[in-house]
């Protein structure tokens, strides 16, 4: 499908992907670095002019900051379609035990329509109770489904998450990979994946992963030398980039924290040259 083809360039450099997960705000509610219209703007133009290639953005976000998106060499638009509460706790409406609900709040027609490139979605998988597995499942068959239509590729965050999946085992390899396998066998085009905690177990996962695979970014990193080098053991694993929120947007120099980001990444550089280089 020459649209979907089109769009995937988009996403990747050389075969590489460094994306911007900047959408937490829409599950949690006013997040640091990213609080108000003057630091979202500041973000997205610093991250958009040094190397990003993709934006994961909320569907209002894409129409609200519409006119820093679309122009030639910035970053293709990933639209995310669902939404959740399963990350809140109660002190923030939420709830307890990763319990919740998690449903679409936007289509891939309506992301087509507004200019975005991809679609992305979660799905949670470790509930006891087989029906909510199964309904993830099928949600993102209807997404894929869905976007097909559209020449859109979709983007699935698959994650072990419920009550079968105990603290602290969410990244364990075989749950990882057991939950991208089934994420690309339904059709995704990409997969945003937990690191595993080593480049050996985590090359189980990529190799099992029949579509390319992204890193999620996860928790802030008090030392971005440790950060880049897990991104630098991932690529040796064979992973396809990253999905990076806290850790850029929480930078003081979102900019030059990106443009390392992008070196490793893209360009194959060591985690201590691209520190070395912008003072990270």
């Amino acid at each position: 499908m020459e649209g979907k083809t089109i769009r995937l360039n988009r996403m990747f450099e050389n075969g590489k992907a460094v994306f911007a997960a900047l959408v937490n705000s829409m599950y949690l509610g006013p997040q640091p670095g990213i609080t108000t219209d003057e630091d979202f703007r500041k973000n997205l133009i610093a991250l958009s002019q040094n190397g990003l290639t993709g934006a994961m953005l909320s569907p209002g976000y894409i129409k609200q900051y519409a006119d820093l998106l679309g122009h030639r060499n910035g970053p293709a638009i990933i639209m995310s379609v669902g939404w959740t509460d399963k990350w809140r706790n109660p002190d923030l409406l939420g709830h307890e035990g990763f319990q919740g609900q998690h449903d679409f709040i936007a289509t891939a027609e309506q992301a087509a329509a507004a200019g975005a490139d991809a679609v992305h979605d979660y799905v949670f998988l470790g509930s006891s109770n087989p029906a909510e597995d199964v309904a993830e499942m099928r949600r993102l068959g209807t997404l894929v489904r869905e976007a097909e239509r559209f020449g859109l590729p979709v983007l699935c965050e698959p994650l072990a998450r419920g009550t079968n999946v105990a603290n602290g085992d969410q990244n364990r390899p075989e749950f990882v990979a057991l939950a991208a396998r089934m994420a690309a066998e339904a059709g995704a085009d990409i997969v945003k994946v937990e690191y595993t905690g080593d480049p050996e177990s985590f090359k189980t996962v990529v190799d099992a992963t029949p579509v390319p695979t992204v890193m999620m970014g996860g928790a802030t990193r008090s030392n971005f030398l440790d950060f880049l080098a897990s991104l630098e053991h991932a690529m040796t694993a064979g992973c396809s980039g990253v999905a990076v929120g806290r850790n850029l947007y929480l930078h003081e120099r979102p900019g030059d924290a990106i443009r390392g980001i992008v070196d490793v990444i893209c360009r194959g550089e060591s985690a201590e040259e691209a520190v070395k280089r912008y003072n990270l």
